[in-house]
């Protein structure tokens, strides 16, 4: 499936239309959850206009909806995730939940957790489900204007959250590094296996991993500097870790670069300028050790700009790697 702007396309294994749906509301959706009973749930974001999401559920065949739209109390920038029949949203204060009744999704009054208390903070990312806990990052708010260094907006540290699945009241927090303006714009990671939870600081460039306790408390296991801001990725047979490492001028990490973006940004359509900017700027796609934080691997990328949005793990200790500019497939030798 696919969504652009405010309709759900399914295609073919060979991308061919099938079908198309206009969703309720004009304006951009960003999600798609698969339910345990083949359902689609998805949703509307739009921060600027402060308007809570609406959730859609969706047939997977016809992509019309089952029941009437379900509106969520509070905007919601974060992604949905589900696990089994239950849908966790996101939104810009409080984390949700809501299960399917058979007729519709029914938001859980005995589950909810309101992380965002203090004025210098902002909204959360995506939700993690993993080991029986959900984990997400606030501090979603930035200025991305090819990279997440110094976009940081709100002035808080950056936080990672868990809250027990079980009991929404078993919960913990901790500071990613401690720096100012630290933001995100993905989730975080957890390994059930070895019980290590990994986040990031996009806005400062460093990433930390805490193993989680018997007691629910998050210890400081390692933290290194790296420019991270796209998906992390688990390799549960070999204890690796996949992260990134953005390089570009100091200029770029500026507030003028930013202003100036909305100038810059057509130049890249423009072949001699991407040539340039691809030799200005790069990223390492880096295989670390969960449990130590040891690098084991690195490779370099030529990319225009950092990337936020979703890698692919391939078939044989590869990954596809994927930015606003650049696709491309890189290879771990086998440990």
């Amino acid at each position: 499936m696919w969504c652009s702007g405010a309709h759900a396309h399914r295609l073919s294994a060979d991308l061919a239309p099938l079908c198309r749906h206009a969703l309720p509301r004009a304006r951009p959706y960003n999600s798609f959850v698969l339910l345990a009973n083949g359902l689609v749930v998805t949703k509307d974001f739009d921060h600027a206009t402060r308007e809570p999401a609406l959730l859609s559920v969706l047939d997977p065949d016809s992509l019309e909806p089952v029941c009437p739209h379900v509106p969520l109390p509070e905007p919601s920038i974060a992604r949905l995730s589900a696990d089994g029949d239950t849908v966790y949203a996101l939104g810009d204060h409080t984390l949700f939940r809501l299960v399917w009744d058979g007729r519709t999704l029914v938001r859980d009054p005995s589950w909810s957790f309101r992380y965002r208390e203090h004025p210098d903070q902002s909204y959360g990312w995506d939700i993690a489900l993993e080991g029986g806990h959900a984990w997400f990052m606030d501090q979603g708010a930035h200025d991305y204007a090819g990279t997440m260094l110094g976009a940081g907006i709100a002035e808080r540290a950056i936080h990672l959250y868990r809250v027990s699945l079980a009991d929404a009241r078993d919960r913990d927090a901790v500071a990613v590094c401690g720096l100012p303006r630290g933001t995100c714009t993905n989730p975080p990671l957890y390994d059930p296996e070895r019980r290590i939870a990994v986040a990031y600081d996009s806005g400062n460039g460093v990433i930390a991993a805490w193993r989680l306790t018997g007691s629910g408390a998050l210890e400081p296991l390692w933290r290194r500097p790296l420019a991270t801001a796209g998906h992390l990725i688990r390799f549960a047979d070999t204890g690796m870790l996949l992260a990134y490492d953005f390089h570009a001028p100091a200029f770029f990490r500026t507030g003028v670069f930013r202003a100036l973006s909305r100038w810059i940004a057509p130049l890249a359509t423009r072949p001699a300028a991407r040539e340039q900017l691809a030799r200005a700027t790069s990223e390492d796609v880096v295989l670390l050790d969960l449990a130590t934080g040891e690098e084991r691997a690195r490779a370099k990328v030529p990319t225009m700009f950092q990337s936020v949005v979703f890698p692919a793990p391939g078939w044989s200790n590869d990954v596809y790697y994927c930015s606003f500019s650049t696709i491309a497939r890189v290879a771990f030798p086998v440990a």
